[in-house]
């Protein structure tokens, strides 16, 4: 890759064909790796046990731990504070959003409705938060 960082986003999603879809929209830039967790407590897990990635993407329904709780307990953990969490759900009503940025989401947004509008988002959130925006570093991000 001739020392371009490599971009891991974590995809927090229950529903197996909207992970399906979200890789495929990364699927051709080469410098995004895109790992995925069936839900928060998958989430918590794989975050203790792997280098930090550069985004958390999550779904709010979710079994086990939604992404609400996930969120209360990324913020809450000094070591994962600082990772940009942006909710991604079905649901657009003011009480989730809000409820969301209480709990200190870095951004929310309503889930495209087909995999050309998911396309374009994907690219969005890239040029956006991979390109765009200063990331928090970490000793443990750095070496990807």
């Amino acid at each position: 890759m001739l020392g371009e960082e490599k971009h891991v986003i974590l995809l927090v999603e229950d529903d197996k064909f909207d992970r399906e879809l979200f890789r495929r929209g990364f699927a051709d830039r080469q410098d995004c790796q895109i790992d995925c967790a069936g839900d928060g407590e998958e989430a918590l897990s794989y975050l203790r046990s792997h280098p930090q990635p550069s985004l958390i993407v999550l779904d709010l329904n979710m079994p086990r731990m939604d992404g609400k709780e996930l969120l209360r307990a990324l913020k809450a953990d000094r070591t994962l504070r600082g990772i940009p969490a942006i909710v991604l759900s079905t649901s657009g009503e003011a009480a989730d959003v809000n409820a969301c940025y209480d709990l200190l989401a870095n951004a929310y947004a309503v889930k495209p409705n087909s995999p050309e509008e998911l396309a374009r988002f994907t690219t969005r959130l890239e040029e956006f938060w991979l390109r765009e925006a200063c990331l928090p570093r970490t000793s443990a991000n750095e070496h990807h």
